[in-house]
């Protein structure tokens, strides 16, 4: 976590952002990988993203890759048949009260289909 705002008046909070890289591959056919994120969601239709936080407030969350394709919809990223794409989970939250327990960052679920719109529902949560 990078410290990424320094509260200076009375009610805020300092704020830290998270980033998990990781690399994700369908070896059978091109799939999508939903272009969202969520909080402690139930597995929903679109929900891209699923992560848990711990101790903290979540003020933002984004999906985004350094390796972009054509194919990509405002929806969702397009995961071509064994070729593998780098994805960057990016979260923002507020700090904890001091002396509490430190912040934890996870992802539960990667959301994935053939659709190019938000209704995929299909979620990958194996060694995540």
């Amino acid at each position: 976590a990078v410290k990424s705002f320094t509260a200076t008046k009375s009610g805020e909070k300092d704020q830290g952002t998270f980033k998990i890289i990781f690399e994700a591959i369908s070896f059978i056919e091109d799939l999508r990988i939903d272009n969202s994120c969520k909080i402690d969601g139930l597995d929903s239709p679109g929900q891209g993203i699923e992560y848990t936080i711990g101790n903290t407030e979540t003020i933002s969350c984004k999906l985004s890759t350094d390796t972009p394709n054509d194919k990509d919809t405002p929806y969702t990223f397009e995961l071509e048949e064994n070729k593998a794409r780098t994805f960057t989970l990016t979260v923002v939250a507020s700090a904890p009260k001091v002396g509490s327990t430190p912040i934890s960052l996870a992802i539960n679920s990667v959301n994935f289909g053939r659709e190019t719109d938000d209704t995929n529902a299909n979620y990958y949560k194996m060694g995540l």
